[in-house]
């Protein structure tokens, strides 16, 4: 039995003891413990065989021996590059930055309001920032840019279910988040930006450290670092765009998550 929620390892995990159905516990997804339910999945990771995560960091944040961990990163699918290839036709020179995902108190997007607010006051480069996504913070985000959005520099949109068609019209991604709230697993949106090229700056806690080669593909900060944002914000070259993308396709794509699931239950059934 492969579980992917705490609910169903505690419901399922007697039953299994009792007919020595061996059991692989995947309800690590975040890169920290969260205080929500943090005592009953420590319990439940007790008695599987193994506990697979996405990502070193939620191994490490949850002490996970290393005889019982085991990381099958999330893959992309290739066959979604070809919704990263088109690019629309653009009717101003402003570069874009996106942000993507939902907007909750975990996502630090004030941040990127903040350094939006500063690069429009003092650069004489031209950028539009993008927040796509909805959430209950959609309200207050508003409110903080105010007097940007009306003028264009900082706009909200809802991409909806296929976020590639918004991504991929940025030239440059952002991903802060509160580690005092959250710390990223493996990032869907992270891995979409690299599948279109897009240099990424992101919170330096968690997943990102695996997935976001510092210097080489983006750059990695600290929350709330919005001095430090706006300075790589002013120094991204797009070749790291590109050697995101080729970083994706070689490591994180989803033949190999495949294989590493199969080789997984191949080790827990021989054992």
């Amino acid at each position: 039995m492969h579980s992917r929620d705490w609910m169903a390892s505690s419901a399922a995990l007697p039953l299994c003891a009792l007919l020595r159905i061996p059991v692989i516990d995947g309800t690590i997804r975040p890169g920290f413990v969260g205080p929500h339910g943090a005592g009953m999945r420590r319990l439940c990771m007790s008695p599987p065989q193994r506990v697979v995560a996405n990502s070193i960091a939620g191994l490490l944040a949850r002490d996970v021996p290393a005889a019982k961990g085991r990381v099958v990163y999330n893959g992309f699918d290739p066959e979604r590059l070809a919704l990263c290839e088109a690019k629309p036709e653009r009717h101003d020179s402003a570069t874009v930055v996106a942000m993507t995902g939902r907007m909750t108190p975990q996502k630090d997007s004030s941040t990127v309001i903040r350094a939006s607010r500063e690069l429009d006051a003092h650069d004489a480069q031209r950028r539009r920032f993008v927040l796509a996504g909805y959430g209950p913070d959609r309200q207050r985000l508003l409110a903080e840019a105010r007097g940007l959005a009306g003028r264009g520099v900082t706009t909200f949109i809802d991409p909806g279910p296929e976020a590639l068609p918004a991504i991929r019209e940025a030239g440059i991604e952002v991903l802060m988040t509160d580690e005092r709230e959250h710390s990223e697993g493996c990032s869907n949106a992270l891995m979409e930006c690299m599948a279109c090229r897009l240099p990424v700056i992101c919170t330096r806690r968690g997943r990102s450290l695996e997935l976001v080669l510092d210097g080489a593909t983006g750059y990695l900060i600290d929350t709330g670092s919005c001095g430090l944002l706006v300075e790589r914000l002013r120094g991204l070259a797009h070749r790291m765009g590109s050697a995101g993308r080729r970083r994706l396709i070689e490591r994180f794509n989803t033949e190999r998550m495949v294989a590493d699931l199969l080789n997984l239950y191949r080790e827990v059934a021989a054992s």
